[in-house]
């Protein structure tokens, strides 16, 4: 597919606000993923117009970034995938219906958003989504185009690269848009423990910031919310943490490998997780236990890879 000294495959992320912290930890396990099939693989926060590679574009661009990228595609008879981190609402992204306070308030924002990934996913090869809870709407929505959950599995080339051994330096670690219910629930637990929430933090740091923690928490967005957030917990089982998530109404993919409770029991976990440090390091390589069992990443990335090009929609 590439040239001589090529990479097979390019990883493009474009939004440098949210790759600091969101998509660029999920891109770096696609470039795990995609690289333990043997392709060469490389990624950039530019969009790089060869088109000799399959071109794999993480969502986060704008419509004039998605014009020029779809020019060079058709211009030199490129192939790409797109990457669909969000969840449709109402026919665009993360539509929630309340103010927060956050960028979870800027309709008009995501509505632009889902239009220049409309303009790249139009011409896609598939479409990768994190959840098959997102398969629906997306097919629905883009009904010539293959849209395939992607595996969500053990990396060891990631997880690697975090120290053997960290030094735990904090209780709880929250990395997550911090709404206002949230922000309540984390008040609370502020007040009886050691809670860090970090600013923007690099993909490269993102392991090593939580592996520093004993807890590594996730929080339901808001009310009636009903997803969890398989990819933080993807995120933080690669960090050595212990990793706690409040319940949702629809389970997520790796529940079955952390701990989640539901939010009148949060506190009360927290507090008895946190008494018996022994009893927490080992529940910690217990999780990372059930996690590495869940089955290879190499061959659910290949067989991934495989299905969006032989997978046709009617």
């Amino acid at each position: 597919m590439s040239q001589p000294g090529s990479p097979a495959v390019y990883l493009t992320i474009l939004d440098p606000g949210s790759a600091l912290i969101g998509r660029a930890h999920f891109m770096r396990y696609l470039y795990e993923g995609i690289r333990s099939t043997g392709l060469t693989t490389d990624y950039s926060l530019d969009y790089v117009a060869d088109t000799s590679a399959l071109n794999i574009i993480v969502d986060g661009f704008s419509l004039i970034e998605a014009r020029d990228m779809m020019a060079a595609q058709v211009a030199g008879g490129g192939q790409h995938i797109v990457v669909a981190p969000e969840f449709l609402t109402d026919g665009t992204f993360n539509l929630i219906g309340e103010q927060t306070g956050t960028v979870y308030d800027k309709d008009e924002g995501w509505r632009a958003q889902f239009a220049a990934f409309s303009l790249v996913a139009e011409r896609a090869r598939a479409i990768w989504v994190a959840t098959p809870y997102q398969i629906d709407g997306y097919q629905a929505r883009f009904p010539n185009v293959p849209v395939l959950a992607m595996p969500l599995l053990f990396a060891p080339t990631w997880s690697h690269r975090v120290h053997p051994a960290p030094i735990k330096r904090r209780e709880i670690t929250f990395m997550g848009t911090q709404t206002p219910r949230r922000r309540a629930i984390l008040d609370r637990l502020e007040a009886a423990f050691d809670v860090y929430c970090p600013p923007l933090v690099d993909v490269g740091l993102f392991p090593h910031i939580v592996s520093q923690s004993w807890i590594g928490l996730h929080l339901g967005l808001k009310n009636g919310w009903p997803y969890t957030s398989s990819m933080r917990h993807l995120s933080l089982l690669h960090g050595d943490t212990y990793v706690l998530s409040e319940q949702s109404r629809l389970p997520g993919e790796l529940d079955s490998v952390i701990d989640v409770v539901p939010k009148e029991a949060l506190e009360d976990r927290v507090a008895v997780l946190l008494a018996d440090k022994d009893a927490l390091a080992k529940g910690i390589r217990a999780q990372r236990s059930r996690f590495a069992a869940l089955g290879s990443i190499k061959p659910a990335f290949a067989t991934l890879l495989k299905r969006s090009f032989e997978t046709q929609t009617a």
